[in-house]
């Protein structure tokens, strides 16, 4: 895991992610970080953080309306996975 970091002087929100399973939110984070890369990448921001301690994502970025629009994505995929949680894997796939 990547050491906490976040760029100084940068905007900040959070997303409480309290209401999800810990491996709801490993799916949203991905393989590697991929989902977290793949959010960083297409919504302009310079940080995303889960703090597993406190269950929220931080969000940093330099441009404010970056972050907001990250925010409202990310509290909106939190949503969906709070109504449809991902299924655990089965003993029994293929992989």
């Amino acid at each position: 895991m990547a050491p906490y970091d976040p760029p100084v002087g940068a905007w900040y929100s959070s997303v409480d992610v309290s209401s999800l399973e810990e491996n709801a939110v490993l799916a949203l984070i991905g393989k590697g970080g991929r989902g977290f890369y793949r959010l960083t990448n297409q919504m302009g921001i310079d940080y995303l953080w889960w703090n597993k301690d406190n269950k929220q994502i931080e969000i940093w970025a330099f441009n404010q309306t970056n972050v907001h629009r990250a925010f409202y994505r990310i509290s909106r995929i939190v949503k969906k996975m709070c109504e449809h949680p991902p299924r655990p894997a089965s003993p029994f796939s293929m992989v």
